[in-house]
């Protein structure tokens, strides 16, 4: 079936924001991933992705910039159960499902 908001989702590209260790965060798409990091997304590293793409707010200079190995370490020692659902409302927000690539079809 043709869902329209993935469509739209990817046309915006946009970002997930959320909060973690008192600070606001944000990843890009998903669509917006490399190869490589859609493959360790798919894999559970998100400690991968994170420190590639995520930003955390600059409250200071109004802005986002990029926090590399900071983010990284939201994600490592989380349980697996954790950085699972954490995908999943990622993904969600992107209009798609675990295991659901945008060439599916229907």
């Amino acid at each position: 079936m043709f869902n329209w908001d993935v469509i739209e989702h990817e046309y915006n590209g946009t970002h997930y924001e959320f909060e973690a260790a008192g600070k606001k965060w944000r990843l890009p798409h998903i669509s917006d991933l490399n190869n490589g990091q859609i493959i360790a997304a798919d894999q559970g590293r998100l400690e991968i992705v994170f420190r590639d793409v995520a930003e955390v707010w600059d409250g200071k200079k109004k802005s986002w910039k990029s926090a590399g190995d900071q983010a990284a370490l939201l994600v490592l020692g989380k349980h697996q159960d954790q950085v699972a659902a954490f995908k999943v409302a990622w993904l969600a927000q992107a209009g798609m499902e675990p295991g659901e690539s945008q060439a599916s079809s229907s």
